[in-house]
């Protein structure tokens, strides 16, 4: 079997547009999202508001509305 890279969050270039994380059960998709989802934040000054995430999983939707993601997410200046 190949070794696959792994993706690295804080090293990857944030696009403008669409992007697309797609992967097996298990590698980490979700932290991923919410890691680009934190940058876009931060790095591109853009408002929840202005970014749109869509999982295909219920463990994963499920994953992403907990209160603890919801609380990790969340700016201690609102």
């Amino acid at each position: 079997m190949k070794d696959v890279p792994v993706f690295q969050v804080a090293e990857t270039e944030l696009s403008t547009g669409t992007s697309l994380v797609e992967a097996s059960a298990g590698t980490g998709k979700t932290f991923t999202i919410a890691g680009l989802f934190l940058r876009l934040i931060l790095e591109k000054n853009l408002s929840v508001r202005e970014i749109l995430v869509v999982t295909y999983t219920v463990a994963a939707t499920e994953e992403d509305r907990s209160e603890e993601h919801t609380s990790e997410l969340q700016s201690p200046c609102n």
